[in-house]
């Protein structure tokens, strides 16, 4: 069976492509809702088979199988200990255990037509090629691991993304003052190895370090829970501000409670993200 190179210029493969990775690497960080959460679940199922089945089209069946398969594992628990083995040598493998993604398998069956029913075209490998390498760069370079919060013992690693807002750092502050919501103002060092991270630490101990500022939350009452030292940071990128939640302390001594209580880490996120949040920034 001759490969169907020729897939890699059809429009539908490359704005699939493109959503994919403009989702990845910009809009999940910029808006991080629940649209950006599943787009790019549906825009690399949609392309990730048919890719691998121009490359190996005697297999195509066996490629649409092992996708949906391979997918759903990914979607559950049982990778956990070999993520955590990657993570543990500081290899960057995060993904988020949501079954509410599967829902994104039914793209597979489009999928597969179209890969069936895509008619011949000129082959412009001077097209075909180039697409083809950003393809699978696009399906190693998910989504980058974003800020985590580490202070041992009592934190809670998170990646929360950025929130915009239209107010400058110091309305920010006047807001919480006016929401009687007790902060300080800290510091924290920040490095890149392979993973970044966040450590609360004296930056006369580290010279490769950028010393930035955040803002610590005493605490936050919900009418649920109440929410203790609350990390976040304000940042103006290309003249545009952001809030960015880094993390916060959890009662705990086990700072890798979050998978023994998903349930609780849950819902606390949703009262950061769906609650505090919302009534700073706007």
């Amino acid at each position: 069976m001759k490969p169907k190179y020729y897939i890699f210029k059809h429009p539908v493969f490359i704005c699939s492509l493109l959503l994919l990775i403009v989702n990845d690497h910009y809009l999940k960080a910029a808006y991080h809702n629940i649209i950006t959460g599943k787009l790019s679940d549906i825009a690399g199922l949609f392309i990730f088979p048919i890719f691998w089945a121009v490359v190996f089209p005697r297999y195509k069946k066996h490629i649409y199988w092992i996708t949906a398969i391979g997918f759903t594992l990914w979607k559950s628990e049982l990778p956990q200990p070999l993520i955590a083995f990657f993570n543990h040598y500081h290899i960057p493998l995060t993904r988020v255990v949501d079954y509410s993604d599967l829902f994104a398998l039914i793209v597979l069956i489009p999928s597969y037509f179209f890969f069936d029913k895509t008619k011949p075209a000129n082959d412009h490998r001077l097209i075909t090629l180039p697409v083809a390498v950003i393809s699978l760069i696009a399906f190693c370079a998910t989504s980058p691991p974003g800020y985590f919060s580490y202070v041992p013992h009592q934190t809670q690693q998170i990646s929360y993304g950025k929130y915009k807002t239209k107010l400058s750092k110091q309305e920010v502050l006047q807001k919480l003052n006016k929401m009687n919501i007790a902060y300080n103002l800290d510091s924290f060092c920040t490095h890149t190895s392979r993973m970044p991270h966040l450590i609360e630490m004296d930056s006369k101990y580290c010279d490769t370090c950028t010393i930035q500022e955040y803002i610590l939350i005493s605490g936050y009452q919900s009418n649920h829970d109440t929410l203790k030292q609350i990390f976040l940071r304000h940042e103006t990128i290309k003249k545009h501000n952001y809030i960015r939640v880094l993390g916060y302390r959890y009662n705990s001594n086990n700072y890798t409670i979050w998978e023994e209580d998903k349930a609780i880490i849950k819902r606390y996120a949703k009262t950061i993200t769906k609650e505090l949040i919302p009534s700073i920034i706007e």
